[in-house]
């Protein structure tokens, strides 16, 4: 099948580059040893084989996971960066709030959420000096370092007990060496990056993936909870992390391999009701399939990402891949395909943008009913 469908790529002058890896990695698992009864479950497991994959390593029990327990009083809570995705957060954490004190470079996202109820701190320090809970919500690893430990940053006014509690999307092992330096002043971190979006937000939507100590989320959690969604504790420090970057690359990557697949049906000028009708039941049905034809039919966009910021959790997973020894070929590619559009459609370009690489700008190459 993956043979006829290059093929067919390759007469239409279509780039299929996560097809033809694909191919490529299970014909070299099927050279060694070639059955004419061989299975496609027999070729993937074969791939599990390859990427080292042990089924027998993934924790399927949630015995150790914290309870959440009676809800504490409500603390103070202060939160540094209002984005998007920071300001959301912030107007939910002021519901359980006894005070929320925020704080943002932008002065106009600060005075939105004073205009709703919240504190403006003159900067980080004072609002860490005064706060039981901080939320970090900003672009990268590099500006949460700032905000803790740069000169006028919050190390030297957190309190002892303080928690720190980072929704920023970072590598696990930064946040591994920013909680043991914070654990020094007796302050303890939480990584809790979330998915969803601001809308999941609003809304109760989200899911925050935890990592840290048992004791310090077991405080937490109570909070997070009340702030809407749904909350997992996935165990170690950077153990939040590092689901949120599966999570990501999973997304980049079936992604890509749709706009490949609406590339080749582009060509054929084929009606989008029908391609909705066939690809949304069954085996080709996913979630980021539905939000692209979606998309292709309104107008509207999948997702509010920037291009870069997807780059950047591609490169850091892999890192996380060269860290722990796990071959990741097509995570890889996707990398480099991503890193190449980014270059091509400029600093500026939404991850949606992607899909003119493919052949379908705006999605307009699919003809609709």
């Amino acid at each position: 099948m993956l043979e006829n469908l290059v093929d067919v790529g390759m007469a239409l002058s279509l780039p299929l580059p996560l097809t033809s890896a694909a191919l490529a990695l299970l014909s070299l698992e099927a050279v060694d040893d070639v059955d004419d009864g061989q299975t496609a479950a027999d070729l993937f497991a074969s791939y599990e084989r390859l990427v080292g994959l042990r089924r027998d390593k993934i924790a399927t029990s949630k015995a150790n996971e914290p309870t959440g327990g009676d809800a504490p009083p409500s603390p103070v809570i202060g939160y540094v960066g209002l984005g998007a995705m920071g300001s959301a957060l912030a107007m939910q954490a002021l519901r359980v709030a006894r005070e929320l004190h925020v704080y943002d470079p932008d002065p106009a996202k600060v005075e939105h959420l004073k205009r709703e109820g919240a504190c403006a701190a003159a900067d980080v320090a004072s609002l860490a000096a005064v706060c039981d809970l901080i939320f970090l919500c900003v672009p990268s690893a590099n500006e949460v370092e700032q905000i803790l430990f740069s000169d006028g940053g919050m190390y030297a006014a957190l309190g002892r007990g303080t928690i720190v509690i980072d929704q920023t999307t970072c590598s696990p092992a930064e946040t591994v060496r920013f909680g043991e330096r914070l654990a020094v002043a007796g302050v303890a971190m939480i990584d809790a990056p979330v998915t969803g979006g601001p809308d999941a937000a609003r809304n109760g939507g989200l899911v925050t993936m935890c990592g840290g100590q048992k004791a310090a989320f077991s405080r937490v959690r109570p909070i997070l909870e009340a702030m809407g969604g749904e909350v997992v504790y996935f165990g170690e420090p950077g153990s939040g992390q590092a689901i949120k970057l599966v999570k990501n690359s999973l997304g980049a990557s079936n992604r890509l391999i749709i706009y490949e697949m609406l590339s080749v049906a582009a060509a054929f000028g084929l009606q989008i009701d029908a391609l909705h009708a066939a690809l949304s039941t069954g085996a080709s049905a996913s979630g980021a399939l539905a939000r692209i034809l979606r998309s292709i039919r309104t107008g509207s966009p999948t997702a509010d990402a920037s291009l870069r910021t997807v780059v950047k959790d591609q490169q850091l997973i892999g890192r996380m891949g060269r860290a722990t020894g796990s071959p990741l070929p097509l995570l890889n590619l996707v990398r480099t395909v991503l890193e190449a559009g980014s270059r091509m459609l400029g600093p500026a370009a939404q991850i949606d943008e992607v899909g003119r690489l493919y052949g379908i700008e705006s999605f307009q190459g699919i003809e609709k009913s």
